[in-house]
């Protein structure tokens, strides 16, 4: 990831935070980076002038070629966020959240990542199965 990279990410998506993970094919979960943290830490590397082509890391044994500048995104990142495997029944991902005050889960399969729920997914998701809209005023009419 560059600075200009992670910069667009922030410009072309709405989410609230991101997985960080090791590679695209391993999909190996290193981490998650809350959508607020990420973007101080972009605002304050362009703040400071670094090139866009400055790479950004997310594990502290990724380091750049002496001198080179660098944007160092662990300090910002939950190293330990919570997971659940895929096949969790739904009671225990509404247990998660309510006995840890998650807002949300990184799913997994067999060690990668395949997903992410959050704590909004699950109320609609809910909320669907009882047949009324979410919030009131809602588009959605029940089938």
């Amino acid at each position: 990831n560059t600075l200009e990279s992670l910069s667009e990410l922030l410009q072309a998506s709405e989410f609230s935070g991101f997985p960080v993970v090791n590679s695209r094919e391993r999909m190996g979960l290193v981490g998650y980076i809350g959508r607020a943290n990420l973007a101080s830490l972009v605002d304050r590397a362009l703040a400071e002038e670094l090139p866009l082509t400055s790479p950004c890391y997310f594990s502290p044994d990724q380091r750049p070629p002496r001198g080179q500048a660098f944007v160092d995104c662990t300090p910002w990142m939950d190293q330990s966020p919570i997971e659940i495997v895929e096949t969790a029944p739904l009671n225990r991902v509404i247990e998660f959240f309510k006995a840890l005050r998650l807002r949300y889960l990184l799913v997994m399969r067999n060690g990668r990542l395949v997903g992410i729920i959050t704590k909004r997914d699950t109320l609609r998701r809910i909320e669907t199965f009882r047949g009324r809209p979410l919030f009131l005023g809602s588009a959605v009419e029940p089938l």
